[in-house]
């Protein structure tokens, strides 16, 4: 079995991707902030992982039934294929996740907005995650560049800093040229909490 955390937020993905079909469902947005590229290409892939699980456990549950109905005389009928419970509970599992995968592909309703900082190991991961996810049939839609350096400061420190993030930046620029881009300046603090959350909205909806 895939580990239990990530079926558990698998399933509550498709809640939430499903109910935003409902009629009258509230929800015209839904974000998904992912963890870091490795974790967050696993979630991508568990779809495909648990699919396979899933349809090892229907044939292994289907020749089960096909023994259970030989075994000869009983006082209830067996469970057939299309009356087992266990059979009709993994093949709604089997459809939810079927619904996820099209959803997740679907690059008329679903984009992915990769986040990065003018650093070099993060452009380099940037890079791999951007064409990992292509491979996958995901689109990615943005390119956010995150704690760019505020402009007002000064000192030899800072102004070389700021000369290498330039270097940074015109990379940024040359190998997502594709991506429209978001530039995000870095906060005198940690963003926590809804105010800091607000400053840096200001920033994406510039």
């Amino acid at each position: 079995s895939p580990g239990l955390a990530e079926v558990a937020l698998v399933d509550r993905m498709i809640d939430l991707i499903i109910g935003q079909d409902a009629p009258g469902h509230a929800r015209q947005l839904i974000v998904f902030d992912t963890a870091p590229t490795g974790h967050t290409l696993q979630l991508l892939r568990m779809p495909d992982a648990m699919t396979t699980w899933i349809q090892a456990l229907v044939k292994h549950r289907r020749a089960l039934l096909e023994i259970d109905s030989g075994a000869g005389d009983r006082v209830e009928p067996a469970a057939t294929v299309d009356t087992d419970p266990i059979l009709v509970a993994l093949e709604r599992r089997h459809q939810r996740l079927v619904t996820l995968r099209d959803r997740v592909i679907d690059r008329a309703r679903t984009s992915f907005a990769l986040v990065t900082i003018p650093e070099r190991l993060a452009i380099e991961e940037t890079s791999r995650a951007a064409d990992q996810l292509s491979e996958a049939g995901v689109g990615v839609g943005a390119l956010i560049v995150n704690r760019i350096l505020p402009d007002w400061l000064s000192g030899d420190f800072y102004a070389s800093r700021k000369a290498q993030e330039a270097t940074y930046l015109t990379e940024i620029a040359g190998r997502f040229t594709r991506l429209p881009r978001t530039d995000v300046r870095q906060l005198a603090r940690d963003v926590y909490g809804l105010d800091a959350l607000a400053q840096v909205s200001v920033q994406l909806i510039a």
